[in-house]
C-alpha cells in the first residue's frame, strides 16, 4: 500500500481530491510540513468487513441538532 500526502491548504481547497486519493492509498495531511492526520478510505482493503468494525456515521439527527449541527 502506498502513502499519499496533502497539505492542510490543499485539503481545504480541494477535499474531494483528497477523499478520492484516500480510496486508493492512505493520505497523510500535513500541517506546516508536519504530519497531522491520516485519511483512510472506509472501503480500503475491506476495512468495513473486518471483525468488530462497523460504520458509526452519521449520528442520529437528534444528536446533530443537540450539538449545534444543522
Amino acid at each position: 500500500m502506498a502513502l499519499g500526502a496533502v497539505s492542510l491548504r490543499g485539503l481545504t481547497n480541494n477535499p474531494a481530491e483528497a477523499l478520492r486519493q484516500s480510496k486508493q492509498d492512505m493520505v497523510v495531511v500535513l500541517n506546516r510540513d508536519q504530519p497531522d492526520a491520516l485519511l483512510i478510505g472506509l472501503d480500503q482493503d475491506g476495512l468495513l468487513q473486518a471483525p468488530g468494525v462497523r460504520a458509526a456515521w452519521p449520528p442520529p439527527c437528534s444528536a446533530m441538532v443537540s450539538r449545534g449541527f444543522r
